[in-house]
């Protein structure tokens, strides 16, 4: 299908979701920065007090701590591809998809408002990347 052009209503329908989602990210995000923060503070409070922390009680904490870094890592690379979106938006070419200049349908949109891809690429993509 070739591209259509998305009513200026629902592009700012889109525009308002992404906008929203980001903000939720963002919060997301300084909430996890400040509890790594916090446990990195109780961790370097507990080697100053000289308490013995036990091994397994420190495999846990650099785990959630690992954890919670990964977890920052997902909601900013999800915040990169919404400020993508915001900006494919402003330029016109938002909903196109990228690897064949198709329209991405607006279903697919609002439950990825950020995809790059129409379904058909993307199911080329996972598959020649082995995920299915």
């Amino acid at each position: 299908m070739p591209a259509r052009k998305i009513a200026k209503k629902t592009i700012n329908e889109f525009r308002k979701m992404l906008i929203a989602k980001r903000q939720i990210l963002s919060g997301d995000v300084n909430c996890m920065e400040d509890q790594a923060l916090k446990g990195n503070l109780a961790n370097s409070a507990g080697e100053l007090s000289h308490t013995p922390l036990h091994l397994a009680d420190r495999g846990t904490d650099n785990y959630e701590q690992d954890f919670t870094l990964s977890l920052i890592e997902s909601a900013e690379d999800e915040m990169r591809k919404i400020n993508e979106a915001l900006d494919r938006i402003s330029d016109g070419s938002f909903g196109i998809c990228e690897p064949c200049g198709n329209s991405i349908p607006l279903e697919r949109l609002r439950v990825i408002p950020h995809t790059t891809h129409c379904v058909a690429c993307q199911a080329k993509i996972e598959e020649e990347e082995g995920l299915w």
